[in-house]
C-alpha cells in the first residue's frame, strides 16, 4: 500500500507541471501556424512571426510587417528574385545583411518598375508608405 502515495504524487506533479505552460494573454500572443512560400526557383523556406534578430547573418530578409514583424522571408542569394504569394505586395520592412545592394520592383520580372533599393549596412528599413505592400520582385546585387 505504500507505493500508492507515490503514484499519488507524482501524477500531482505532472498536472502542476502541465499548469505552467504559458497561456496567452490575448490574442495578439498566439503563433500562427509556419507556412512554406515558394518564392520564384528558391527552395520552400519556413515563414512565421518572426522578428529582426533572427536574420540570418549575410543574408537580407524581408517582412510582411513594419519594424520586422509578420511573416519573414530570407532571401536564398543574389540575384532576381520573384516573390511568392505571401510577400507579392505585401513587404513592408527590410534588412539588408547581404552581398550587395537590393533593389524592389514593382513588376514581378525584376527588371520594370523600380521601386527603391536598401543598401549593404544591416540597418532595419521600414518602406516607406509610397513604397509599402507594392514590391513583386526583387534583385540583388552580386
Amino acid at each position: 500500500m505504500k507505493k500508492t502515495p507515490k503514484v499519488i504524487t507524482l501524477s500531482l506533479m505532472l498536472l502542476f507541471l502541465l499548469s505552467l505552460q504559458h497561456v496567452p494573454a490575448s490574442a495578439a500572443d498566439v503563433t500562427p501556424s509556419i507556412r512554406n512560400e515558394s518564392v520564384g526557383n528558391a527552395p520552400k523556406i519556413g515563414v512565421g512571426p518572426i522578428y529582426f534578430a533572427t536574420c540570418p547573418a549575410s543574408y537580407s530578409c524581408f517582412w510582411t510587417g513594419l519594424n520586422e514583424t509578420g511573416d519573414r522571408w530570407v532571401a536564398p542569394s543574389c540575384g532576381p528574385w520573384a516573390l511568392g504569394s505571401v510577400f507579392n505586395n505585401n513587404v513592408e520592412s527590410v534588412r539588408n545583411g547581404g552581398g550587395g545592394t537590393v533593389h524592389l520592383y514593382d513588376a514581378a520580372d525584376s527588371t520594370n518598375s523600380y521601386l527603391r533599393s536598401v543598401v549593404n549596412n544591416g540597418a532595419p528599413v521600414n518602406l516607406e508608405s509610397a513604397y509599402r505592400n507594392k514590391a513583386s520582385s526583387i534583385r540583388i546585387d552580386c
